[in-house]
């Protein structure tokens, strides 16, 4: 079994460790992003880079992807310019949801006019409706919990079915109850106008069954990176 040591121990026999080419402190304060440790022995030199990133709820909160995948940190950025753009000061709750429901009916449409048997990947992931301007409903549902958890509401992705088919939507919290949201529902194919059936419902609809019902940031990054953002290794 290999023994461990403390830096400082390292340090008093004459080997020193550096982070991001400055001398190791005594207390490190991680930031997200790419850092490199180095040990420097005598003439032997090792240095190993690490990639930090924010917990996926710090992540949305702090509107900061750093520690991310090129790919995934632009879903993120893209959610998180949405926020900034339509979410303003002083907004109550229902006021966050309606600003950012709005967004993704007149933003985005369902990809392919309604015909999802040919959409790509990142039509399921949140790069679509946020970056391609298109996609299924799941990636309405997680544009809208990473826009909503982005905006400080608290939020979850519904999966279940709906007319009998696989479906995907949200719930929100406002002012303390939960509520039902379907935004891709609430966008009619051709979209272009407002449409609230499915908008705030304390009660599932009756064409809706929910199945699972789950707050996203207590996923891994895996999932994060390669399904629920990019939509890359989802398998039709």
């Amino acid at each position: 079994m290999g023994k461990s040591f403390h830096y400082k121990q390292l340090k008093n026999k004459g080997i020193e460790i550096q982070m991001d080419g400055s001398a190791l402190p005594d207390q490190i304060v991680y930031t997200p992003g790419d850092h490199t440790f180095t040990v420097i022995a005598g003439k032997e030199i090792y240095s190993k880079k690490i990639g930090v990133s924010y917990s996926v709820k710090d992540t949305l909160i702090k509107k900061d992807a750093r520690g991310y995948t090129e790919d995934g940190k632009a879903v993120f950025d893209a959610a998180f310019a949405a926020v900034d753009q339509v979410v303003k000061d002083g907004m109550g709750e229902e006021e966050k949801v309606k600003a950012i429901h709005d967004y993704l009916i007149y933003h985005a449409n369902y990809v392919n006019n309604g015909d999802y048997s040919t959409a790509e990947n990142w039509a399921y992931g949140a790069g679509g409706v946020l970056l391609h301007k298109e996609g299924v409903c799941q990636s309405y549902a997680f544009a809208f919990y990473m826009m909503a958890i982005s905006a400080g509401l608290e939020c979850r992705f519904v999966s279940g079915t709906a007319d009998g088919g696989g479906h995907a939507w949200n719930q929100v919290k406002v002012n303390g109850k939960w509520y039902y949201i379907d935004c891709t529902w609430d966008d009619p194919v051709g979209g272009g106008y407002e449409n609230y059936k499915y908008y705030l419902s304390e009660s599932l609809w009756s064409d809706h069954i929910a199945e699972t019902a789950k707050d996203l940031s207590e996923d891994g990054k895996y999932d994060w990176e390669h399904y629920y953002l990019t939509g890359a290794d989802y398998a039709r």
